[in-house]
């Protein structure tokens, strides 16, 4: 068991495991763009506490995020979910629920030559800052399958203290989905809705969305181009 107690943290290579980071002035843990736990994309920061941080538990970009188990414990930090800034998920990954969530700071892209696609867990929940959102295949393949269960639905909903329609862009699904796939189930989308195409817009994109709720958008629930 290793105990971190410094005024920041910034990780860039390697294994991290068994480790407290742990009353930091500003933050947990920092993944920079360029940083890289485990090239094979297998899990490698799991098992960790981030607990009593003067800032987020942790901050990273989407890339990173397949490397992290929901082993992980964060708690009593200033800002307990995981903060995800923009970015392009360019290889396939499944994001872990964790108890409270992600915050969304940016626009996060699921698309690359290789058809990457992004796997929701069950009960996954997704706070997006206005003016990000999530796209999927949006000039290059990609897919996405966030299916939830009746007890663990997985939501996208904005993060603002007020809640208000059309307070963050939304899910778009672009027309270079088909090679991936677009597979959607038991998912909440709630006050989005920014991008003037309705909460979820399908552009050109074929895929399937059963037993979902789609709410408090300024104007279309889905929007199909």
């Amino acid at each position: 068991l290793l105990t971190v107690m410094a005024n920041f943290v910034g990780l860039a290579g390697g294994t991290v495991t068994g480790t407290t980071l742990s009353e930091n002035a500003r933050g947990g843990a920092f993944f920079a763009n360029t940083a890289e736990l485990g090239r094979d994309y297998d899990a490698r920061f799991t098992g960790n506490r981030l607990v009593d941080n003067g800032g987020p538990a942790v901050e990273l970009r989407p890339r990173h995020l397949h490397e992290f188990d929901p082993d992980n414990v964060f708690l009593g930090n200033a800002e307990d979910r995981v903060i995800v800034g923009g970015g392009t998920l360019s290889r396939s990954a499944t994001w872990p629920a964790f108890p409270a969530g992600y915050l969304v700071t940016h626009g996060v892209y699921v698309q690359h030559a290789d058809a990457p696609v992004l796997t929701l867990s069950p009960g996954v929940r997704l706070y997006f800052d206005d003016g990000a959102q999530l796209s999927v295949a949006d000039g290059a393949p990609g897919g996405i399958v966030a299916v939830g269960t009746p007890d663990l639905p997985i939501v996208l909903t904005s993060s603002a203290a007020e809640l208000v329609p059309g307070s963050w862009f939304g899910l778009k699904l672009g027309a270079a989905c088909e090679t991936a796939g677009v597979t959607l189930g038991h998912l909440q989308v709630l006050y989005a809705g920014a991008s003037g195409y309705g909460a979820v817009w399908w552009s050109d994109c074929d895929g399937s969305i059963v037993d979902s709720h789609v709410a408090h958008s300024p104007s279309w629930g889905m929007y199909r181009q």
